[in-house]
Order: structure tokens, then C-alpha cells, then sequence
């Protein structure tokens, strides 16, 4: 037999362990390191992980290591990080220990009781109870986070989670909070995933590929070895080199997987066994009876189990199992770690154990491990999540329905103590799937319908809307409406809740109407507060604001009869909303503060969620941005805190970078919403973050990424509000794209989702940039004289005039008249005036929000009209110059861009660094979008004339021309006068504006004494 199966030296990765000791070593300069270690099962991630951390070269690091575990469906949350924090608390003197964990102790005792004073973890019935109060997922990760400060402070920290492929929800989100929060701390967080049983598009491969977006991350994909290095590999195993017959037999069969290089090499020269299972199982084939039975109960175990349970489940005294762990060591079969017990040296290994065994002796083994875990809870796992999820997993795999059954319901107890939703939604539906193997439920209506109520919720709060609708839906059947009309309508508005969650409005909207008509009138009660308050946010979300306003004062009467603060929370929350769309702002910003307030007063997390997000959405309507960032801010702290960042985190992000956006902090706002976008599970509610998205790329000029994002967005199944904002932003994004038609169809449709709403506040941007793409239609006729056309625009303004017309006296926000007059100068532009009074209001108005993006654009207009009217002697410096230093900063190319090129026609210098002028500009390059000297011939311009046109759109002086053209002076001024006839325009800038048009292209730099540039 051979002794040793694995060379003392690693093989073959040389560069792998370069990188990630590179990586461990940055990290240990305060810069933190991700590594994600990809590959096939037995390639050798885990061996290359050990070797790049262990101590060596004078590299003191702490090595805390915690792997994930296949333990079935319920789940154990947050395993890996149990296990390293054990072995935290077994590497660490209590004195330093106690330092390091600070007050941060009980929190993180929930997960590792051995972290408590006493050491003493409660019992699984007491988990929840047991918990710190208050104790929120965001505040454990918070806890953790500092720990690992605290540990980096004394030296460098290195966190291992291996077999990430079986990673839980709660320790993904973990590692995602800390990917994105870690500054300074001298940690490297590494990864080990075996890729090759993982399906293309799998979350998990989805998951790393959003962690790999952070800089801060390292990817090693490890491959097979090459034959030079098989041969190394096998000289090292066996202490000399090998046959040429053995390295060929072993190099074809193993294809250079390092496992099956020293699997074979240990099966000895035989052509058999030859598939990876059989190469396995020949290594445990060689153990005596005992050794087998100990290695099959380990293989059902799932985790390293010590003796004392191995023997409870042998039901043999603990002497009686040395013997045949001492074979299944020597035999590499198992290894021992003293902290933890005996664990299979790899775990395909212990795969292939468990596959190999008979059904029947599956089930006797799970049986025996569940009945001696419930007898002897000290030997399970030590967390009350870890010790009820095993419970479950062994009960269940045993077929035992009635202890599955139980168990599973408390390890979602247990889950949800921790804030682990999506684990204990699976183990509410792994109970659910028992329930026809248990007469005693199967005939208990009540049960059946709290479990589908409760495991409704939780996926509701892990963001998997659908599943919950049917689940509702399945729990609603086992409700008869007569005998218990209020249960029933409670039911009805949840349904209709998760049908708008879902983008069907109109359904949900029956379904909130049913449940008032369900819930009695009389006494009061806080079910028919909530559900009124409910249809009062169906009906606020539909724009119906007098009828919501009706109905959620109505819900605060009955709320405040009933006492139910919760409910007289939430219908303060829609009123307020109410009052703010139908003009009452500061009512209605009364009302939304009222209720936050009492959110505060309840237990009840996602009332204070929903509190914020209105609060917050309202301020932004109402222009108070800093104040929205605020309530925002607060909103995103009581769902870290809380563990809702998968249910609510993406509104927030989109309510947050809309903020942000309007401020013009625009890499501030992408930041927020690409963190949003990974958190968003589908349905409508991602509408609103998308189009907060597509408007930072509109704004920079990937209009593909817009049309991606929005384009194929159906307005109707929207609410009004989400629809208008969804319309402007792909209207703003195609008007920059010089696709006005399509711009013009995209605002049109906007208005048309308000159409019969008497709304003040959504309608005025899409009018304006309505009217915007009109006025680009009619100057595009107007340029090639094409009469149809330009009729045809100035018409297509009619019904937008009329708007325009209501809106204005009506508008009380500064965005409102800002749009007021962006509209009315669109329309003069449209109409082929210049009028630049109107721009520089929509100037003051934006600058009074401060919008500085859109008081760019209002700028880079009211410097355009005054040109027109001006000429190049029009004090518009200054609004060029603040126009593209807005644009500069937001990287809005479109918008520099035009600036830019405005800047040319007008002879404006461009700004230096310092401040100043820095010389004369010269013309922006356009495309031209047909032939443009046909275009100008149709114009009525000679051949001399179209020469002349393009140096005047050059920004030459007539001198300038005469030189160029070897004519007079006095000739190049008649030639300019006559162009300026021709193509009706007032001066020489208009008369580069139509160049522009027709893409008639400029040149030169021109230094005209008569018109120097402005500084």
C-alpha cells in the first residue's frame, strides 16, 4: 500500500500560488482582497488555497477557514462563518478574544454560541427567543465587518470559504455586504467553487460574476495539469521516477486531474478501475467491515462528526470505533482535525460513499443520526440555526413525515430569527410538500393555512413574489369567507398586494376592492384598518388621489379606534402621497413625517421601510433633495437592519440614485443603483431602478443601453407616475440620439399613461421634452425648406401648447416652473423664434433645486437663443463655460458635445483647468446626415455661396473669407449678406446653425479682430 498519495510539493501551479500570495499580500497592506477560486472537483483549490497561506517567509497571518455544506434543502445559515468564527474562538486567548469581540459579542453569539460568556448555547425551541433584541441582519453584518477590523488591526486576517457551489442565501448576502464595504481592513476574503456540476447561468455563477465586478477582486480558474507536470506529481508520490508505462496509463486516464493522478497512481498498474467513481470507490473497496460501516455513517453525517456521535449512532461503545477510524485514516479514506472531528479527504469523495449505498440503508443511517441528535442535542451542531436545519435534514431523508415535519418548521423559526428568509421559505415548502403524508394536517385547515400564510410571507420578504401569490392563493381555498370574512379579506389584500408587486395593477386593484367588502365595517378592527389602507395605496398607485384620499382617511378613523398603530401608519403614509400629487405639498409632507413617526412605534420592519421610501419619494417630487437623501438614508438603515435588503433594497437604491442623479452626482448615483440592480428579483418593482439607470446611460450617450433597459417596457401595466418617469427618460435619451420621431412617440406615449389624471407634477417634464423634439423636427425642416414637414412639427406642438397652457398657472415646485419654461422655450424654438428669456428662467428655476444636468441643458439653450438674436457680441460666456463643466463632470457626451459646438459657431473659447480662456474654439465634427452641398443648393445658395457658409460656419471673418477665396473684402461681405437673406437667419451664427443642419462641414481656426473670443 502506498503511504503517502499526495507529493509534499504542490504541482504544476507555481503562477496560481504567485497570484494568490500577491493577492494576501496587498491584503495585508490594508488593501482588501476578494479571491474567487474556480474549478472542477479534485483539480486542487482547496490544496492550492493551504499552500498560498500557510506561514512561511515571514508571513504571520490568521487563517480562519469555514466551508459550505450539500445538508439538504432547509439549509444552515450561515455555516462557513460559524465554523471560522470557532475556530476564532479556539486560536484566541479568552483575555484577547473579549477585546477583539467587544460589544459585538452577543450579536454574534447568535450564530456561534461558543462566542458567549458562558459558552453555553440555548436550546433550539429558545433560539428566537434567545437572540439579542433588536438584532437585525445589517447589524450582524455590521458586527462582523468590525470584527474583522479589529483582527486586521492586530495582523493580517485571512477568511477561506470553501465549496461555495452549496453556499447559503445568508452567508452570500454576508460576503456581498463585505465585498462592497471593506476600506482599509488588512482581510482577504477567498473563495473555492467547484464550476464543473454548476449549469450555465446558475445564481451561484451569477453571484461571482457580480463579485467580480468589484475591483478589489481576483479570479483564479484552475485547470488540469500538463503531462510534465503528472510526471513530477507521481515522482514525488512515489520517491523516484515512473515507468513510461505508468505515467501514459495514468496521464490518459486522469487527463491530468491532480485527485485522479493520485487515486490511480494508489490503485497500482491495473487497467481497472476507470471511471472517477470507480477510482474512488476502490480506495474505500480495501476497508474491512467496521471500517465501511464507520465511513458510511460519516458519509451521511455531511459534516466532520466527532467519535462520540459516530459510536451513538453505531449504538457501540466509542473503544469499539478506533480501530476502523485508524484503517480509514491510513487508508486516506478520512482525515482527523481536532477542532472539528473526522471529515472524507475530499468531498466528491464522500459523494460518491453516499451514492453508493442501498435506500434502505440511507434512510436507517439519517433515522439513527436524527433520533441520537434529538437525544444528545450537545452533540449537534452548536447554533440553534445549524443544530434545528440538521434535524430537519435527517428526519426528512429518514421519511420520517411527522418529525420532519416539526423540525422543519422550527429550523424556520430558527432562520427566520436570524433573518435567513429564503432558507426558511425552503423549509416551509419542504413541510408543505409532507403535509399528504400527514392525516393529522392534511385534515387541520387552520394549519395548512398559517403554514401557507407564513411561508408566503417569507417569500414575499426574500423577493419571490410569484411563489408567494401562489401560496396565497393555495390559503385563501381553505377559507370560507362566511364563517371568517376578516381572515378572508386579509387574504384578498394580500393577493392584491403581490399582483401589483407583480406590475398587474388592474387585477390587484379587484382584489383590494373584495377585501374591503370582505372585512366587516363594525367594531373597528385593525384588519380592516390594514385593508383599507391597502386599497387607499391600490388607488394612490393608480393616480385615483381624491378616492384615495377618501379611503385612507377613512383607514386612520377605524385605525385609531382599533389603536392599530401599524395601520394608521400606513394610511398616513398614501394620504400623504395623496396630498402631495393633488398640490398640497407641505399637507401632505405633514403627513408622511406623522407617519414615520408611528412606524417608529411598531415592531413591524417594513411599515418603517415603506414609511421612508414615501417620505422620500415625496421630498424628491417636492425639490427637497437633500431631505430625500435623508429619509432614503433612513429608509436603507431599517432594511439592513432588519434583513429586507432583497425585498426592499432595490427601491430604495432607486429612489436614491433618482436623488443623486437630479444632483448631479452621477458616478454617486450608478454606484447605488448597480447595487440595487443585483438585488432585484423581477416584476414591476425593478421598473422604476432600470429607468434610473437608463437615464445615467441617456445622459452619457448609450442609447443602446437605454432601449435595453426600457424600451420593450409596456407604460400600461405600470403606475402613472412610474410610466411618466420611464417615457422622459427614453424620450431625454432619443432626443440626444437625434431620433426627435422617436423621442417624440416615447413623450406622447408618457402622456398619454396621465391622460384624465389631474396631475401637476409628472406631466411637465414630458411636455417640455415633448416640445423639445418638435422644435428639433421644425429646425430640421426649416433648414432644408422643407414646408410639409416643418407644418407638420409646428402642429404636432398643438396638444402640448394646450397642456402647457394648463400646467403653468398650476406649477408651485421650482422643477415644475423650471419645465414651465423649458416648454415655452422649445415651443419659441419650435416656431422659429429666439427666445432666451424663458431659458435663463428655466436656469433660475433648475439652479433653485439644484438640478445642475437639466440647468446645463436650460443654459446650452439660453446661450443658443441669445447667439441667434446676438450674434457672436452675445454675453453668453459664462453660460457656455457652466454648461460644459456640468457636462464634464456628469460625462454627458451628448450634452459636451453640443456645448462644444455651440461654443465654435459662437467663438466662444473653451475653459482652461484654471478658469480662463485658453483661445479661440473651433467647430465640433458632425456626421453629416445627407449630401450637404445638394442640401444647400436646395437652399437657394450658389456654388460661391455654399464655400462662403462653410467658412462662416468655421467662424471666419469676412477678411478672413476674402483671403481664403482670393477676393475682396467688400465681395465676401456681399456673399455673407446675401446667405443670411437666403436662408433667413439674423446674423452669422444662425448661418452656421443651418450649416450644421445640413452637415455642412467648417474649417479653420480664425482669428477675427472684429469679434475676438470671449473670455
Amino acid at each position: 500500500m502506498i503511504s503517502r498519495i499526495s507529493s509534499a510539493v504542490l504541482v504544476g501551479r507555481d503562477r496560481d500560488v504567485d497570484t494568490l500570495s500577491a493577492a494576501l499580500d496587498a491584503s495585508g497592506t490594508g488593501a482588501p482582497r476578494f479571491v474567487v477560486v474556480l474549478g472542477e472537483a479534485g483539480v486542487g483549490k482547496s490544496r492550492l488555497v493551504r499552500e498560498a497561506t500557510r506561514p512561511g517567509d515571514g508571513a504571520r497571518r490568521l487563517v480562519l477557514t469555514g466551508e459550505c455544506l450539500d445538508i439538504g434543502v432547509a439549509g444552515l445559515p450561515y455555516l462557513p462563518i460559524a465554523s471560522a468564527l470557532r475556530g476564532l474562538a479556539r486560536a484566541v486567548p479568552p483575555d484577547d478574544l473579549e477585546r477583539l469581540l467587544g460589544p459585538a459579542r452577543g450579536d454574534l453569539a447568535a450564530i456561534v454560541p461558543e462566542l458567549a460568556t458562558d459558552g453555553v448555547a440555548p436550546p433550539v425551541e429558545a433560539s428566537a427567543s434567545a437572540l439579542p433584541s433588536g438584532l437585525g441582519q445589517a447589524r450582524l453584518f455590521e458586527r462582523i465587518l468590525g470584527l474583522f477590523g479589529a483582527l486586521s488591526a492586530v495582523g493580517p486576517t485571512v477568511l477561506v470559504v470553501e465549496d461555495v457551489h452549496w453556499i447559503d442565501r445568508a452567508t452570500r448576502d454576508l460576503l456581498t455586504f463585505l465585498s462592497r464595504n471593506l476600506t482599509s481592513e488588512r482581510l482577504a476574503v477567498v473563495l473555492t467553487c467547484r464550476v464543473d456540476d454548476l449549469p450555465r447561468g446558475h445564481r451561484i455563477l451569477a453571484w461571482l460574476a457580480e463579485l467580480e465586478r468589484v475591483p478589489s477582486t481576483v479570479v483564479l480558474e484552475l485547470g488540469r495539469l500538463d503531462r510534465d507536470a503528472v510526471q513530477r506529481q507521481l515522482s514525488l508520490i512515489g520517491g523516484g521516477e515512473p515507468g513510461a508505462g505508468v505515467l501514459d496509463r495514468i496521464w490518459r486516464r486522469s487527463e491530468g486531474n491532480p485527485l485522479l493522478v493520485e487515486e490511480l497512481f494508489a490503485a497500482g498498474g491495473s487497467e481497472g478501475p476507470r471511471s472517477v467513481v470507480e477510482v474512488l470507490l476502490a480506495r474505500v473497496a480495501r476497508l474491512d467491515r467496521p471500517a465501511r460501516t464507520i465511513v458510511d455513517a460519516a458519509a451521511i453525517a455531511g459534516r466532520p462528526v466527532d467519535d462520540r456521535l459516530l459510536a451513538e449512532v453505531l449504538e457501540v461503545p466509542e473503544a469499539e470505533i478506533d480501530e476502523g477510524l485508524r484503517a480509514a485514516l491510513d487508508d486516506r479514506v478520512l482525515e482527523h482535525e481536532p477542532a472539528t472531528g473526522y471529515r472524507f479527504r475530499h468531498e466528491l469523495l464522500r459523494e460518491v460513499v453516499e451514492a453508493e449505498l442501498l435506500p434502505g440503508a440511507r434512510r436507517r443511517l439519517h433515522e439513527r443520526f436524527a433520533r441520537r441528535l434529538e437525544a444528545r442535542p450537545e452533540l449537534a451542531d452548536t447554533s440553534p440555526v445549524g443544530a434545528a436545519a440538521e434535524l430537519a435534514h435527517h428526519f426528512a431523508e429518514a421519511g420520517l413525515a411527522v418529525e420532519a415535519y416539526t423540525h422543519l418548521v422550527r429550523a424556520a423559526d430558527a432562520s427566520e430569527a436570524v433573518h435567513a428568509y429564503a432558507d426558511a421559505h425552503r423549509a416551509l415548502e419542504r413541510a408543505l410538500a409532507l403535509e399528504p403524508r400527514l392525516p393529522q394536517v392534511a385534515d387541520d385547515p387552520g394549519s395548512r393555512l398559517e403554514l401557507r400564510r407564513r411561508a408566503a410571507d417569507n417569500a414575499d420578504l426574500d423577493g419571490e413574489f410569484a411563489r408567494a401569490l401562489e401560496l396565497t392563493r393555495e390559503a385563501l381555498t381553505l377559507v370560507d369567507p362566511a364563517a371568517d370574512p376578516a381572515t378572508a379579506g386579509t387574504l384578498h389584500s394580500r393577493v392584491g398586494y403581490l399582483q401589483w408587486s407583480l406590475g398587474d395593477s388592474a387585477t390587484a386593484l379587484d382584489a383590494h376592492r373584495e377585501a374591503v367588502r370582505l372585512v366587516p365595517t363594525e367594531p373597528p378592527t385593525a384588519e380592516r384598518a390594514r385593508v383599507l389602507a391597502s386599497l387607499g395605496g391600490a388607488l394612490m398607485g393608480a393616480g385615483r388621489w381624491a378616492e384615495s384620499r377618501e379611503v385612507c382617511e377613512a383607514a386612520i378613523a377605524c385605525a385609531g379606534v382599533a389603536g392599530a398603530r401599524a395601520e394608521e401608519s400606513r394610511a398616513r403614509n398614501m394620504l400623504g402621497s395623496d396630498l402631495v400629487a393633488l398640490g398640497d405639498i407641505e399637507g401632505g409632507i405633514a403627513q408622511l413625517r406623522e407617519a414615520c413617526r408611528l412606524a417608529e412605534e411598531t415592531s413591524q420592519a417594513h411599515v418603517r421601510i415603506v414609511g421612508h421610501y414615501n417620505l422620500a419619494l415625496n421630498l424628491a417630487t417636492a425639490d427637497r433633495l437633500d431631505e430625500a437623501l435623508e429619509a432614503a438614508e433612513a429608509g436603507r438603515r431599517a432594511v439592513d437592519e432588519s434583513g429586507l435588503r432583497r425585498r426592499f433594497g432595490q427601491d430604495l437604491a432607486a429612489i436614491t440614485g433618482d436623488v443623486l442623479l437630479r444632483l448631479g452626482r452621477v458616478d454617486d448615483a450608478l454606484e447605488v443603483v448597480d447595487a440595487g440592480l443585483t438585488l432585484a428579483p423581477g416584476g414591476s418593482r425593478i421598473v422604476y431602478l432600470s429607468a434610473v439607470r437608463a437615464r445615467i446611460a441617456g445622459i452619457r450617450g448609450d442609447t443602446a443601453d437605454v432601449e435595453r433597459r426600457i424600451g420593450g417596457i409596456d407604460l400600461s401595466t405600470l403606475d402613472p407616475d412610474v410610466a411618466a418617469y420611464v417615457a422622459t427618460v427614453r424620450a431625454e435619451a432619443l432626443a440626444w440620439a437625434d431620433r426627435p420621431d422617436e423621442a417624440l412617440a416615447a413623450a406622447e406615449a408618457g402622456v398619454a399613461q396621465l391622460k384624465g389624471l389631474d396631475d401637476v407634477l409628472w406631466t411637465a417634464p414630458l411636455v417640455a421634452h415633448a416640445l423639445r423634439c418638435c422644435a428639433e423636427l421644425a429646425e430640421a425642416a426649416r433648414a432644408r425648406r422643407a414646408d410639409g414637414a416643418l407644418q407638420a412639427a409646428i402642429a404636432r406642438t398643438g396638444p402640448f401648447r394646450v397642456q402647457l397652457d394648463r400646467l403653468a398657472p398650476r406649477v408651485t415646485t421650482s422643477s415644475g416652473r423650471a419645465w414651465v419654461a423649458s416648454a415655452r422655450g422649445e415651443l419659441a424654438r419650435a416656431g422659429g423664434e429666439a427666445d432666451a428669456d424663458d431659458w435663463r428662467a428655466a436656469v433660475a428655476a433648475f439652479d433653485g433645486v439644484p438640478d445642475p444636468i437639466d440647468g446645463a441643458y436650460a443654459r446650452f439653450r439660453a446661450a443658443e437663443a441669445a447667439l441667434r438674436t446676438e450674434g457672436v457680441r452675445a454675453d453668453v460666456t459664462a453660460l457656455v463655460h457652466e454648461a460644459a463643466a456640468v457636462a464634464e463632470a456628469a460625462g454627458a457626451a451628448p450634452l459636451a458635445a453640443a456645448v462644444a459646438t455651440l461654443a465654435a459657431r459662437g467663438r466662444i473659447a473653451p475653459r482652461t483647468a484654471e478658469g480662463s480662456a485658453s483661445g479661440p474654439a473651433t467647430k465640433a465634427d458632425e456626421a453629416p446626415l445627407t449630401d450637404p452641398r445638394a442640401a444647400a443648393h436646395a437652399l437657394g445658395l450658389s456654388a460661391r455661396e455654399v464655400e462662403v457658409l462653410e467658412l462662416v460656419a468655421a467662424g471666419l471673418s469676412n477678411g478672413e473669407i476674402a483671403e481664403r477665396l482670393f477676393i475682396t473684402r467688400k465681395t465676401a461681405g456681399v456673399h455673407v449678406t446675401h446667405i443670411l437673406d437666403k436662408l433667413d437667419v439674423p446674423n452669422r451664427v444662425g448661418a452656421a446653425m443651418v450649416a450644421a443642419r445640413i452637415g455642412l462641414s467648417g474649417g479653420g481656426e480664425p482669428e477675427d479682430p472684429d469679434a475676438p473670443p470671449r473670455r
